[in-house]
This record gives structure tokens, sequence and C-alpha cells, in this order.
């Protein structure tokens, strides 16, 4: 036996995996259902947070947790590939991942004041908190889709942060893009893999911690 707990498992066993289709012919739907990625979310959803999400991201979506999730099943995924393949050829790779994806998870985060550019935020300890826990939010969508024997790869989102793709799919230009999570089936036929490269990087525990002593 390991002696590690079946969580601990699941943890040491997620892997970044950018699968890229082909964009001209992409991967058919494995049948990932939405109940199942919203079964996902739910529990995904139950991350610490500190602050609430201020009252002018609560008109659309009204929670007050400081993250919001945009779901694309597969078929919205493809077609979205299609739109981009003639508007935005420039999209790169991420047309390529829409091609093998099963869904697509467009995480955000609600900095407390609205930017007129959507990049920039105040360097805040409550924005800081917001981050954090939309970040705890996502690793929690990731663990469960491992579990459950999917691929996954947390892409910065290129152009799927832009004011475009926000009006595409009405989500507020306020909130601002934590990571666009997409979802792969185990199975991608002969689509291209490039697996994380830090995996292996980040070293041994006391390499990154130590116990500190209350003591004099």
């Amino acid at each position: 036996m390991s002696g590690k707990s079946e969580l601990q498992q699941i943890i040491a066993s997620r892997q970044t995996s950018k699968v890229l289709g082909d964009i001209d012919h992409p991967l058919k739907p494995s049948g990932l259902k939405k109940d199942k990625i919203d079964a996902w979310i739910e529990a995904a959803g139950n991350a610490p947070f500190h602050y609430q999400a201020e009252r002018l991201h609560r008109e659309k979506l009204t929670s007050q947790v400081p993250w919001r999730m945009y779901k694309l099943d597969a078929d919205d995924c493809r077609e979205l590939l299609s739109e981009l393949k003639l508007s935005a050829p420039e999209a790169g790779k991420i047309l390529n991942m829409l091609a093998a994806c099963d869904a697509l998870v467009l995480a955000t985060w609600t900095p407390d004041q609205c930017s007129d550019d959507q990049l920039m935020f105040e360097g805040t300890e409550r924005n800081m908190e917001h981050i954090a826990a939309a970040s705890a939010a996502a690793q929690n969508l990731i663990l469960l889709a491992t579990e459950s024997g999917y691929r996954t790869y947390w892409s910065s989102g290129g152009i799927l942060r832009t004011p475009v793709i926000f009006d595409r799919f009405d989500i507020p230009l306020c909130e601002i893009l934590l990571g666009a999570i997409f979802i792969y089936p185990d199975d991608v036929g002969t689509s291209e893999i490039k697996e994380g490269k830090l995996k292996d990087a980040r070293g041994k525990l006391e390499d990154w911690s130590r116990w500190v002593s209350a003591s004099t």
C-alpha cells in the first residue's frame, strides 16, 4: 500500500495535459454530460472564501462567492471553434484545444472595482483573497475531473479573455478571467498531448516547506 489516502493519490495523479486536436477534423464528443459537469462544479464551489463579491457582480449571477464559472459542452466548443476559425485564426492553439475538449469552463473572479480595460485591478488584500478563493474553486474542479478519469488543462485563455468573447457569452466585462479550464476525455485518439513541464520542478517537500517554532 502506498500509505496515501484516495484524495492524496488523486492530487498526486493530477497532470497538466494540453490536448491539441485537428481543427479541421475535431474529435467526436465522448459523451460527458452537462449534469456531471454541474455536479463537479457544485462540489468545487465548496472552496473557502473570505470576502463576498461586491454588489455590482451580483446582478446576473447572484451568489456572494467571488468567482463565476461559464460552461460550454463539447458541441458549444466545436461551434466556437468554427466561429473563431473564420473570425480569429490568430487564436492559435486555443483552436486546437477547442477541437479536442469535452468541455470548457471559463472561470472568472470578481474584483472590487470595475476596470474599463479589464486588464488591471487594484492590488488590495480583498482582491488577493478573491483570486485565492477563485483559484481554490478552480483547483477543486480540476481534481474532480481527474478523479473521474478526464484530462485537464488550465489555460490563461488567450483570445478567450477578450471583450469579444465575454460579449459573445454575456459575461460581464467587470469580471476577470482566472483561467480557461479545458476538460478532455482520457482517449484523445491521435491528438497531440503536451504534458506540463513543471510537475517535477517543484522539488522535495523540504525544498518549499519547513516547520517553525514559536518557542524562544
